[in-house]
C-alpha cells in the first residue's frame, strides 16, 4: 500500500456557504471576571460574503476561500486554486454539494468560528484562515463511513442499483 502523501489521486469534497456580514449596532461590553460579555441583540448588516471549503477528509485536509459573492468565475477560480495546492497529484476526484462530507468540515467550522457575528470580509478572511492552519494542522479527519451498502439500504428507493 503507497503512502497517502505520494499517491497520485485525491478524492476531495467541495461545497460552500453564504456567511451574512453582521456588526454591532452598539458596542458589547467585555467580560469581566465571573460575568460573561454582553451583546445587544440589534445588529448593522453589511452585506454577505462567501467561503468555499474544500475537504480531503482521509488525510485531514481543507482548502478554504472567502470571496464576495458565489458566481460561477468565483467557483472556477476556487477550483484552479485548490487544483494548484495539489501540484503533485494526477487525478482529483472532485465530489460537489455531496450532501454530507464538506457539509460536516462547514458545521465544524460554523461552531468553532463564523458562527459568531463577523462584521466585515476582511475579519472573515482572517479568521477562516486562522481556523484552516489549526485545523490542518492538527490533521482533524473526519471518519467517514457511508459505504456503497449502507448507500443502497438508505437510498435504494430512489434509484435503481
Amino acid at each position: 500500500m503507497k503512502n497517502h502523501t505520494t499517491r497520485k489521486d485525491r478524492l476531495i469534497n467541495l461545497d460552500e456557504k453564504t456567511k451574512q456580514l453582521l456588526g454591532d449596532k452598539r458596542m458589547p461590553i467585555p467580560m469581566k471576571p465571573g460575568k460573561p460579555e454582553k451583546y445587544d441583540y440589534e445588529y448593522v448588516r453589511n452585506g454577505t460574503a462567501d467561503i468555499f471549503v474544500a475537504v480531503e477528509f482521509k488525510a485531514g485536509k481543507r482548502v478554504t476561500q472567502v470571496t464576495k459573492r458565489r458566481t460561477m468565475k468565483d467557483f472556477a477560480l476556487f477550483v484552479k486554486m485548490l487544483v494548484d495546492e495539489y501540484p503533485d497529484v494526477e487525478v482529483i476526484q472532485l465530489v460537489t454539494d455531496n450532501l454530507n462530507a464538506a457539509e460536516i468540515e462547514i458545521n465544524v467550522m460554523d461552531i468553532e468560528c463564523t458562527g459568531r457575528r463577523i462584521a466585515d470580509k476582511e475579519t472573515l478572511v482572517r479568521e477562516v484562515a486562522a481556523w484552516t492552519k489549526r485545523r490542518n494542522a492538527q490533521r482533524k479527519k473526519i471518519n467517514w463511513k457511508f459505504t456503497r451498502d449502507t448507500a443502497d439500504k438508505k437510498l435504494s428507493k430512489y434509484y435503481v442499483p
